[in-house]
């Protein structure tokens, strides 16, 4: 079995928060806790069935994307339960004054045995970051970037957004993309109807399997995206400032 791994609990309609799980240590981090039920759930399942060998999951650490409620609400909740350090940008500090330490661009996470980079990465919101770790080519992306998409410009601009994902395009392709959302059937929908002139009859036929298993989309791959995100794919600010406009009007999911 794996030492590090992540899972992606799903809460809410199609919110995901990451736990970071490092098995030798029986520790984890937790990413975008919306709600705390699921973690703790997680925890006390853990907690039961390895009690005999590794003992109680840890929870030493709670980090932040940005400050919309569905990303933060949980924190406290851990916090009150776990005693654990809270992480949020220091681009959000306004927005999320409980946190114990604010991250900005390049600011290391360095806890059980993981090393988050923090990145900023604006765009949804003006203080959104991401989280990089490179020893296992994760990159935790809150609401940048989704499978086959992006998440609206709540805050920033098409300028903002199209740099941002610029950075995310340039990690290695075999880097596993953990996005807060379950939108890759949605924006499938409105990638199908662009006329892109791409083949999505393959990857089509996964997610519909996917999700008509109840599984998740997520995490996706840099190599994935490169391939069928239109946003991703981009060439220039106005292509994607067109392609966020007409995301926004489509007839399916508009809210996405």
């Amino acid at each position: 079995m794996e030492n590090y791994f992540c899972v992606s609990l799903p809460a809410f309609e199609d919110n995901y928060i990451h736990i970071l799980v490092n098995r030798q240590k029986s520790a984890c981090l937790v990413i975008d806790p919306g709600t705390s039920d699921p973690v703790i759930d997680f925890i006390e399942s853990w907690s039961a069935r390895e009690a005999s060998s590794g003992g109680p999951l840890q929870l030493n650490g709670v980090l932040m994307t940005h400050q919309h409620s569905d990303h933060i609400e949980g924190a406290l909740g851990l916090k009150a339960v776990y005693n654990c350090p809270l992480f949020a940008p220091q681009g959000h500090r306004a927005q999320i004054p409980f946190a114990d330490s604010y991250v900005s661009e390049g600011t290391v996470v360095e806890l059980n045995g993981f090393n988050l980079k923090t990145w900023e990465i604006p765009g949804h919101t003006l203080g959104h970051v991401g989280f990089w770790e490179p020893n296992r080519k994760w990159f935790f992306c809150g609401d940048t970037l989704f499978g086959l998409g992006c998440g609206r410009l709540f805050e920033g601009t098409p300028e903002m957004m199209f740099r941002s994902l610029g950075r995310i395009r340039e990690l290695p392709e075999n880097t596993l993309l953990f996005c807060a959302h379950e939108y890759t059937e949605a924006n499938l929908k409105f990638s199908m109807d662009q006329n892109s002139g791409l083949d999505y009859e393959f990857l089509a036929t996964w997610i519909q399997k996917r999700r008509g298993a109840g599984l998740p989309t997520v995490p996706t791959t840099i190599e994935r995206e490169k391939q069928f995100n239109l946003f991703i794919r981009a060439n220039s600010v106005e292509e994607f400032a067109r392609l966020r406009a007409a995301r926004n009007q489509f007839k399916d999911l508009v809210s996405v």
